[in-house]
């Protein structure tokens, strides 16, 4: 295969939303008209981007850490922490954007880490062999 005939695939397999500005415009439009999601899109979106762009940048930090010999001082922790917040402002605007409560999300989380380990505890096997519905 070559790199244009790979571009070709991929081209083909891309979404008429992902390909086209009207098309594009047409499913915002939707989604905002939608009376039944309750979700503002325009944070949804800022939150979604944020999220990566925030978590990223804190990946970033840790790669430098173990990766490149950057020090773990003071001046790392408290930059870590800054990006954490970070992530933190884009996760409750995203909280914001599909109108749940923090605390439930939270809760949420627990709930489906408690049914995958049941015992209490990290194991390998149920992390990677997870039952029908846990994501």
């Amino acid at each position: 295969m070559t790199l244009n005939d790979y571009r070709q695939f991929v081209d083909s397999i891309t979404s008429k939303e992902s390909k086209s500005y009207p098309v594009f415009l047409h499913r915002l439009e939707e989604l905002e008209v939608s009376e039944t999601n309750n979700i503002n899109i325009p944070r949804l979106i800022t939150a979604a981007f944020g999220l990566v762009s925030e978590g990223g940048e804190f990946t970033e930090q840790v790669k430098k850490l173990l990766f490149q010999g950057k020090p773990l001082n003071d001046e790392l922790r408290t930059r870590l922490i800054k990006e954490l917040g970070d992530v933190a402002w884009y996760w409750a605007n995203a909280c914001t954007a599909l109108n749940v409560d923090p605390n439930e999300v939270l809760q949420i989380n627990a709930d489906k880490l408690k049914a995958r380990f049941p015992e209490g505890h990290f194991t390998a096997e149920r992390s990677e062999n997870r039952l029908d519905g846990d994501i």
